[in-house]
């Protein structure tokens, strides 16, 4: 049974999310953009029942064109065989005159079926006068659909890549794909599926029209309703959630007097967030006891997705991620990255008090994916720069000598992977990872819609993939000193080291 293989140190696991069963020899960590871009391609030429593919945006260069131009051939070769769900994001999918919504409207022209779904999720919090002032980019920062999955026939690929031709050629990220995982692909469409239902649906003409599910519209309908209407859509998927009027629960509880202005047009509804977790009492934190979905006699790795949407409540993913890190045991190590290194004050204080060794690899400047941007947007690496230094400072003021913090730097690389690897006790190989779309910051609490997993594995095969995959990650990582805050490029204007308590909000 799936049962006795498992970890008995993480099965407090099955009390925060679902749990998947899968043989660990069918799982593979992908480690290239181009191995990513080639996987998609051939995943879609051999699909022959269901395609879904979310993201937060689709590009538009020439590589993105001939994934578009691929998933087309497939659909007209196979009709309405196909089941096709499309998730993106509706500010960043509608940026610009030719867009995501441009290149994906002629598949709808040219196949016309209910087999097919091109669904754009617009955060509720985007409304108001704010909606009308905030002109298209900056219109992102208040919240998106950031969810990056695809799944063809009972095959998974999750990673936190986006499909654009930066992700494909030389920007790193995460990638990992199950096959015969057909519970596990089964879960992630049924979440597609319900997340278009209270999105906006594109049209032959390219133009937007709300779910005729969803009762309550996400802009000018009430938040309170549309709110309500999105957690219980999403309920099956997640924990129960309880909900009480306390203000020093507040989802956005870093005080400053711009978010206080800000609130006003983002209402934001308030989870209850457990507090005090321990091995002992994580069982208190839901009586709900997921079962163990199985798709093998002989699995030997367990797969816990975990949802977040914090603008309106559901925190799942957030109250795993910090069970974990506050159940790390001693003398263990831990390794740790993020692209856009802006954890949560709450992530930073359980990492410095756990007793666990961490190396937190982020991007270095150079590798930063907004280096390079134009306006105001151009000065966000800087803004990463202060953040790193001032955990870099928390670190030193917590004496803690067995956290250290690197940065990647590659030629003409950016750097965009999240996730951790965990290593027991005395173990060279991880037996736990995590993978997502989450950059574990306010963002990705607060605003974003957000889905990772935790994989939980026996398997050696699969954990030495994930050894190496860490390992060719920090082939390209120095370490960050004092000195590292001394040269040039990590000067930090004062305008923006005091703007970085705002902005760390909204990057």
């Amino acid at each position: 049974m799936p049962e006795q293989n498992q970890r008995s140190d993480f099965k407090w696991l099955n009390k925060l999310a679902p749990c998947f069963a899968v043989n660990g020899n069918n799982v593979k960590v992908i480690e290239t953009p181009k191995e990513f871009y080639s996987t998609l391609l051939n995943c879609i030429q051999n699909v022959n029942k269901r395609i879904v593919l979310s993201a937060l945006y689709l590009g538009t260069d020439e590589l993105d064109k001939q994934l578009v131009n691929c998933l087309n051939e497939r659909i007209k070769e196979k009709g309405t065989e196909l089941d096709v769900d499309i998730l993106l994001d509706y500010t960043r999918g509608s940026r610009g005159e030719i867009n995501s919504r441009t290149l994906l409207a002629p598949i709808l022209k040219e196949n016309p079926s209910n087999s097919i779904k091109i669904s754009f999720f617009h955060t509720p919090s985007l409304r108001g006068v704010v909606k009308s002032c905030l002109p298209a980019r900056w219109n992102e920062v208040v919240g998106v659909n950031h969810i990056k999955l695809f799944i063809f026939d009972d095959t998974l690929v999750i990673s936190g890549a986006n499909l654009s031709t930066n992700y494909f050629e030389q920007r790193q990220d995460r990638y990992m794909s199950f096959t015969n995982a057909k519970s596990l692909a089964d879960y992630f469409q049924a979440l597609t599926k319900t997340v278009s239902s209270f999105s906006f649906q594109l049209q032959p003409n390219g133009e937007l029209k709300l779910s005729e599910e969803c009762p309550h519209h996400p802009v000018t309908g009430n938040f309170q309703e549309y709110a309500a209407y999105v957690r219980t859509r999403m309920q099956p998927y997640s924990l129960p959630y309880s909900y009480e009027d306390n203000k020093s629960q507040s989802i956005l509880q870093d005080w400053n007097p711009f978010r206080i202005l800000f609130n006003k047009f983002f209402p934001a509804v308030t989870p209850q967030i457990c507090e005090n977790m321990s091995n002992d009492n994580v069982s208190s934190i839901s009586p709900a006891q997921f079962a163990i979905k199985s798709d093998c006699d002989d699995c030997d790795t367990f797969i816990y997705p975990s949802l977040q949407l914090g603008c309106v409540g559901i925190t799942q993913d957030e109250n795993l991620t910090k069970t974990l890190l506050k159940l790390l045991p001693e003398n263990t190590q831990t390794y740790f990255t993020s692209g856009y290194f802006n954890i949560t004050n709450e992530y930073s204080k359980l990492i410095l008090d756990n007793k666990s060794q961490f190396d937190i690899l982020v991007a270095s400047p150079d590798a930063n994916g907004f280096l390079g941007s134009a306006g105001v947007s151009g000065k966000i690496p800087s803004v990463y720069v202060q953040l790193t230094k001032n955990f870099f400072d928390q670190v030193a003021e917590k004496k803690r000598n067995d956290i250290k913090i690197w940065e990647y730097m590659r030629p003409k690389w950016t750097y965009h992977s999240k996730g951790l690897w965990f290593y027991d006790k005395g173990s060279d190989l991880p037996c736990l990872t995590m993978l997502g779309s989450s950059n574990y910051g306010s963002r990705s609490v607060h605003r974003d819609l957000e889905a990772q997993i935790t994989l939980v594995t026996t398997n050696t095969g699969l954990m030495k993939q994930l050894h190496q995959e860490r390992v060719n990650l920090f082939k390209h990582a120095r370490p960050v000193t004092q000195s590292t805050f001394t040269k040039p490029k990590y000067a930090v204007t004062r305008w923006v080291s005091f703007a970085t308590a705002i902005l760390r909000h909204y990057f």
